[in-house]
């Protein structure tokens, strides 16, 4: 559970806007709730040193070593990004190269920033740096990485093929240090098995985007054929929640906007997600977050739902136009049922039908007992109850 700065910050990340956010998640409370991580994505990478000949922070991250020790100092885990490709996909260094970095990046005075060598998306894949180089340098990035402090890597290519996350896995685990390996993106089912066993997340999904049917993709086609591969340590990565006021991806993000999401969409996307033990991950404006989100993302009965460590895959329950269902067990016998409308129009859910057998129902967004029959359900909003 954490934040990342992709769809917040984007390409205008800095080392001042990520000690914000940091400070942020400590004054606003989220830590009390189980929010820790901060996750810096892509766009911190400048040139090649130090004592590994490393990959070292750019202009907009003079001093990654200090950075890492005061988000551990907040109470915080520290996040970084990176790629075993030549070049990551917003045009920074990668993992590896073939020698051949001024053959390919582009001048510097057309650069959007100093080094930002390849241009922004797609200007890597014309320069045909989205592969993994001759010369493996990612070994020396991990050291590095321990030595700052690094709790997380989002390692981000495609194809994620199996001997790759093996090597990757093995830098980490000789690193002395206990990094999370998290593995970006759309993996495969035909290599999930192995994935699943060599990481500790894994996106199953190309990126998420704040529209419904991009939520509704993710939620209903692609997570239940990924569900039996979750397990406690190892979870499926549904991608960050749109959720709250977020930025302009691929910009250098002046201002936020709020999510194209509805409230109730917000809601859903969040309860699903937590129905399937995925990393929760913000990516919005939490210092300046407003009480109702702040309301939704720090909903203790849900966080317990998505935390549970029994990490139990949910049952898909027998449809009921325009009802969907999902059923999940609880490491304390308890159960949890979520019902998503997935109409454009609000609709009237019958309870018994659902919860037949049961001796009580919980409604876990209004913290009461269910004292009706039917329940009105919103336009893509849904209901999350705690079965006794």
């Amino acid at each position: 559970m954490g934040w990342n700065s992709w769809y917040c910050f984007s390409e205008g990340v800095s080392d001042s806007r990520i000690r914000e956010v940091a400070a942020g998640m400590v004054e606003r409370g989220f830590v009390r709730h189980g929010w820790r991580y901060i996750n810096i994505d892509d766009c911190w990478q400048g040139k090649r040193g130090g004592k590994y000949q490393a990959l070292q922070g750019n202009e907009r991250f003079p001093d990654m070593a200090s950075l890492g020790d005061h988000i551990h100092r907040l109470g915080l885990k520290f996040g970084l990004y990176s790629t075993p490709f030549i070049g990551t996909y917003a045009g920074f260094r990668g993992g590896s190269r073939d020698h051949t970095e001024e053959q390919v990046c582009i001048p510097e005075k057309e650069r959007a920033q100093p080094e930002q060598l390849y241009g922004t998306w797609p200007g890597g894949q014309k320069r045909d740096v989205f592969r993994v180089g001759k010369e493996w340098l990612f070994d020396n990035d991990v050291r590095q990485w321990a030595d700052w402090g690094v709790d997380f890597i989002k390692v981000d290519w495609n194809p994620i093929d199996t001997p790759t996350t093996e090597r990757i896995a093995k830098a980490l685990q000789n690193s002395g240090r206990e990094i999370l390996l998290s593995v970006s993106n759309n993996a495969s089912l035909e290599n999930a098995a192995e994935i699943s066993s060599l990481s500790n997340l894994w996106r199953i999904s190309g990126d998420v985007t704040d529209t419904w049917e991009s939520i509704a993709r993710i939620a209903f086609e692609t997570a239940p054929k990924w569900a039996k591969y979750a397990r406690p340590g190892h979870w499926n990565d549904l991608d960050m929640l749109q959720i709250g006021a977020i930025g302009k991806t691929g910009t250098m993000n002046p201002a936020f906007i709020p999510t194209r999401l509805s409230y109730d969409e917000q809601k859903s996307q969040f309860a699903l997600w937590c129905m399937y033990s995925s990393p929760l991950l913000l990516s919005c404006d939490i210092v300046n977050m407003d009480d109702r989100t702040f309301g939704l993302v720090t909903n203790d009965a849900l966080i317990a739902v998505d935390q549970d460590p029994l990490c139990a895959h949910p049952e898909i329950l027998e449809a009921e136009e325009p009802f969907y269902g999902l059923k999940k067990k609880l490491s304390d016998g308890k159960e949890v049922l979520c019902i998503v409308n997935l109409s454009d129009e609000p609709g009237n859910c019958i309870l018994e039908k659902w919860v037949a057998g049961y001796g009580e129902a919980f409604d876990v967004f209004h913290n009461d007992r269910c004292r009706s029959e039917e329940v009105r359900i919103p336009a893509h909003g849904c209901v999350v109850w705690l079965l006794k």
